[in-house]
């Protein structure tokens, strides 16, 4: 297999993985006029259900 061919599935992979909480917000958001600054983006700080206070 090319090595083009593994970084597109690799991208498709990543994709399908994360679209739907990541990619979503950050499309729907220009869509609807949402500046950029304003638009919360998705971090791992703790803050998740579920994943108690450290």
């Amino acid at each position: 297999m090319r090595t083009g061919a593994k970084l597109a599935g690799f991208a498709l992979a990543l994709a399908a993985l994360f679209g739907g909480a990541y990619g979503v917000g950050h499309v729907v958001g220009p869509l609807r006029g949402e500046p950029a600054v304003e638009r919360p983006v998705p971090q791992h700080d703790g803050d998740m259900p579920g994943m108690g206070e450290r």
